[in-house]
């Protein structure tokens, strides 16, 4: 549920050097490594990006194995690098309770030492009511869990072609609106979403001390 897409990516036009490509566990190590890089460089002020990669790296191959939700990455057609992911989820709660249930033991120890942190228990367990709970029944359960973009990227159109891809993906999956949850300091990221016609809903807070904007956008 964090999020840094650049303000004027999504009003940019698409380049046609960047392939999409829905991830799946099998892929090489290095690009669960790449994301995970990619995530701290990205959002580097987030409770997430201040742990272990190794944790990141886990975490991320989880969701793709998950049949409640999805990665897509955005990558050079010619070199490979990576630009852009995005992920979305059917239903948070039950994708963390599938990431948990399939890569528990290892999830704990690609944490360690964060594990032992107080800091880090809390911050897990402020998560944890928030996918149980879905912050309100009101929202949709369908969201996007992170969506992360290279900033040396920016002005491409990469958000766009993300974003357009995640939108076919749930619309595949029957899903019909989504909620977006950003950080109230990521300003970029809602400039993007009203760019792309999702409408504010309200505000939030998973976490203490940190105000979160919620955006829902139907999926035509």
């Amino acid at each position: 549920m964090q999020q840094h897409v650049p303000a004027n990516d999504g009003l940019a036009k698409a380049n046609a050097g960047v392939r999409i490509t829905k991830a799946v566990p099998s892929l090489p190590a290095s690009l669960w490594r790449d994301v995970a890089a990619l995530h701290r460089q990205e959002i580097d002020g987030g409770f997430i990006s201040s742990l272990n990669p190794k944790f990141l790296e886990s975490i991320y191959r989880s969701i793709a194995r998950s049949n409640q939700a999805f990665l897509l990455a955005a990558t050079d057609a010619e070199t490979g690098k990576l630009l852009g992911f995005i992920c979305g989820s059917s239903n948070t709660k039950s994708t963390l309770m599938q990431v948990f249930l399939q890569s528990g033991a290892g999830l704990f120890f690609s944490l360690l030492p964060n594990a032992f942190s107080f800091r880090t228990i809390g911050k897990m367990l402020e998560t944890a009511r928030y996918a149980n709970t879905g912050a309100s029944a009101a929202l949709p359960r369908a969201e996007i869990l992170n969506f992360c973009v290279d900033g040396r990227m920016q002005g491409r159109g990469i958000g766009r072609l993300l974003f357009t891809a995640l939108c076919t993906e749930f619309r595949r999956r029957g899903v019909a609106t989504i909620k977006i949850v950003t950080g109230e300091s990521q300003t970029g990221a809602q400039r993007f979403y009203e760019a792309v016609n999702a409408r504010r809903a309200g505000n939030l807070q998973i976490h203490e001390n940190s105000k979160s904007v919620v955006f829902l956008y139907d999926i035509s």
